[in-house]
């Protein structure tokens, strides 16, 4: 998906089927710039959901790479599945789920009693280019790889 940018990424509460948003905000992620973090119910679980938002495949490929250094965990292996995203790592046992799609890092995590992460991740319907995606955001695609700036919400 090097050829999509997503710009503006934000959760309305409707992307994850059988969770409810409990909230969400930006919080600063030091080296990372901004993230988007969000809480979900799911039963009695919890599962958080990071999102970083690269101005490219490659910055979102970059910043993965280093959300797995500060992970720190020899047991996070790649995962390969198309489902997820471009590049997809999996803690064993559903821990956690680290994975980038287009100019996008997405982090799913057990916050309390998850049943499964990885559930989470695939159930989000907020997938560029998917017949049942719900994501609002603003999807285009960049043949001649622009900055951010150069384009516009419109």
């Amino acid at each position: 998906m090097d050829d999509l940018l997503i710009l503006g990424f934000r959760f309305f509460g409707h992307e994850v089927p059988g969770a409810r948003l409990e909230r969400a905000r930006y919080i600063d992620g030091d080296k990372l710039g901004p993230v988007l973090r969000s809480m979900w119910r799911r039963g009695d679980g919890l599962v958080a959901i990071d999102v970083l938002e690269g101005d490219s495949a490659d910055d979102a490929e970059q910043a993965l790479q280093q959300v797995l250094r500060d992970v720190q965990s020899p047991l996070v292996v790649r995962t390969e599945t198309a489902d997820l995203g471009d590049t997809a790592y999996a803690a064993p046992g559903g821990g956690g789920v680290y994975f980038a799609r287009a100019n996008l890092v997405m982090i799913v995590r057990d916050a309390g009693d998850a049943a499964s992460v990885l559930d989470a991740a695939r159930a989000g319907r907020c997938h560029p280019r998917s017949a049942e995606s719900t994501c609002p955001t603003r999807v285009r695609s960049t043949s001649t790889s622009p900055t951010r700036s150069s384009v516009l919400f419109g």
